[in-house]
C-alpha cells in the first residue's frame, strides 16, 4: 500500500507498507518505509501555482478596461479562482469594463456558461460591465441553445470601439498619404 502523508505541516513523506510472509505464506508482519518527498511536493505546488497564474492573464487594454482570454476547460475550481482573480483585479484597477475573450472556445456547455454568467453578474455587482468577445458563429450557435443574456461581440475591436464611444472618444479613418 502507498500513500502520501504530511508530518507537522512541514514534511511530506510517501509511505510504502509491504506485508512480510513466512515460507508457509502466513503474514508475519509489515515493512514500513517512509520516503522524504518534501522537495518534490514543494516543486509540484510551485508548478501548480505557476500554471494557475499563467492560465489567468488579465490584460490592461486601456484606462479602466481589462480583459482575459479564456483558454481550456472551465472546471469549478478553475472558475472559482478565475472569478476571485478577476474581481480582485477589477477592484484594484477600478475597471469600468471587462472583456471576457472566448475566441479560443468552439462551444460552451451548461457548466461553462453558468460560470461565465456568474463572472458577468459578479462584475455587475462591483460596477464593472462585462462584454463577452470573440464569439464565433459556432460559439454563437452553442450559446443560443442556452438562456444566457450576454452582451456579445464577434471581435474585441467592436467592444473596444463601443467602450471608447461611451467614453466620448471619437474615431476617424486614417487616410493614406497621396503621392505627389
Amino acid at each position: 500500500h502507498r500513500t502520501v502523508i504530511t508530518i507537522k505541516n512541514t514534511y511530506v513523506a510517501e509511505t510504502v507498507i509491504t506485508p512480510i510472509y513466512n515460507i508457509q505464506q502466513e503474514k508475519q508482519g509489515y515493512l514500513l518505509m517512509l520516503l522524504d518527498v518534501t522537495e518534490k511536493a514543494q516543486q509540484e505546488k510551485e508548478k501548480e501555482q505557476t500554471i494557475a497564474l499563467l492560465s489567468t492573464p488579465i490584460l490592461k487594454i486601456w484606462d479602466s478596461v481589462l480583459a482575459i482570454p479564456l483558454i481550456g476547460n472551465l472546471t469549478n475550481d478553475r472558475a472559482d479562482k478565475l472569478l476571485e482573480t478577476i474581481l480582485k483585479k477589477c477592484v484594484e484597477e477600478r475597471a469600468e469594463y471587462f472583456l471576457l475573450d472566448l475566441s479560443s472556445l468552439s462551444k460552451i456547455d451548461e457548466s461553462s456558461g453558468y460560470h461565465i454568467n456568474k463572472i458577468g453578474q459578479s462584475l455587475k455587482l462591483i460596477g464593472t460591465e462585462c462584454f463577452v468577445v470573440g464569439v464565433s458563429p459556432s460559439l454563437a450557435s452553442s450559446i443560443s441553445k442556452s438562456d444566457f443574456k450576454w452582451k456579445t461581440y464577434l471581435h474585441v475591436q467592436q467592444a473596444i470601439k463601443e467602450i471608447m464611444t461611451r467614453k466620448g472618444v471619437e474615431f476617424s479613418s486614417i487616410e493614406e498619404p497621396s503621392n505627389k
